[in-house]
């Protein structure tokens, strides 16, 4: 469903839900989301072992120039290992401009104002480096409304996911999320408004498991054929490209847009990289409670010890039962999808009986 890449526009790539979209389009630029599909083993050459395979995955797609056709890429400050990847990919993808963005732990005033001083300094060096366009504050506000467009509907969508008679797959809803990353917003949001008109009611039988698949930067098709081959419902997409990153939109009547824009990003429902422990259990919960859902499945990137950090105090306050899966650009192990099977069963077990 993802789109191939026109050759005559200029793309820039990103690999963080804290990146600014808006400022790449208001830049004349189209964001381009970097989602690797698998880990080759000349990274190794370069990173160690013991690394989050995303990391290692936007590094073997680099080398393998894959990313050739884009005219620059934006990492952030997400963690330590994407931080060391600015600096690797800078040394090894020599012709492909890199530019690295700071991000506050934090969301509070001084925060804000210190992520739109970050954000300011990216325009500039988007300027210089990119484009050598100008971006002004109707640019800005005009790349605003477009997303702010996407998220409202997307907003719908992910509603009728949760419906008990409009359920939409999660496969379709991932490619919707992939597409989101990689796609002008206009166009996009066309092709929603579509997607939307042509949702048909599909009731399913009351014993499958409701689930909500949660993580951070998972965006394997196999994942989520499992989970739906197995007879279960993901009701709610949360990750770094899903729900959590559509969820609330940029405030559009401020005179300051730069500052609009980081006050959303960074007050957004938050992830694993920042600060609030308390907060990332009330989102989950909240979601859990809107989806009516019976259990939880977390997708972990191997050696992602931020999120690894969390899990045991995340499956203590779920109020639901829950898996913890680790997986990698490659697919899930045998092991894996059979603790998924069991997982669902054990669900639907409980259905049947309550």
């Amino acid at each position: 469903m993802i789109q191939d890449i026109p050759e005559k526009e200029r793309h820039i790539g990103y690999a963080c839900s804290y990146v600014p979209v808006e400022i790449i389009l208001a830049g004349g630029m189209v964001p381009w989301r970097l989602l690797p599909k698998r880990v080759s083993a000349d990274a190794d050459a370069y990173i160690a072992s013991a690394t989050c395979c995303h990391i290692k995955g936007i590094f073997s797609e680099a080398l393998r120039g894959e990313y050739d056709h884009l005219d620059g890429i934006i990492l952030a400050d997400s963690c330590d290992g994407m931080r060391r990847l600015a600096d690797i990919l800078s040394s090894h993808a020599r012709n492909i401009p890199v530019l690295f963005l700071d991000i506050p732990k934090k969301k509070e005033a001084d925060s804000i104002s210190c992520f739109a001083f970050s954000l300011q300094k990216l325009i500039d060096d988007m300027q210089r480096e990119f484009s050598g366009r100008p971006v002004t504050t109707e640019q800005l506000q005009t790349a605003i409304r477009e997303c702010n467009s996407v998220r409202r509907l997307m907003s719908e969508v992910f509603i009728i996911q949760k419906n008990e008679g409009r359920g939409i797959g999660g496969l379709a809803l991932l490619d919707l999320c992939r597409e989101a990353g990689r796609t002008k917003p206009d166009a996009f949001s066309q092709s929603l408004k579509t997607f939307i008109k042509n949702t048909e009611d599909t009731p399913l039988p009351s014993e499958i498991p409701r689930v909500v698949l949660t993580g951070n930067a998972f965006h394997q098709p196999e994942v989520i054929a499992h989970i739906e081959q197995a007879r279960g419902r993901i009701v709610a997409l949360d990750s770094c490209i899903g729900e959590r990153y559509f969820r609330t939109i940029v405030h559009e009547d401020g005179s300051d847009p730069v500052i609009a824009l980081a006050e959303r990003y960074l007050l957004k429902s938050p992830c694993a990289r920042m600060d609030g422990m308390g907060e990332r259990i009330d989102y989950l919960r909240t979601l859990i409670r809107e989806s009516r859902a019976n259990g939880v499945i977390c997708l972990t990137p191997k050696y992602c010890d931020t999120l690894l950090y969390e899990l045991p105090l995340l499956k203590d306050r779920a109020g639901v039962p829950f898996l913890a899966i680790e997986h990698d650009p490659d697919g899930l192990s045998a092991q894996a999808v059979t603790r998924i099977e069991a997982f669902l069963e054990m669900l639907k077990g409980e259905k049947v009986h309550a």
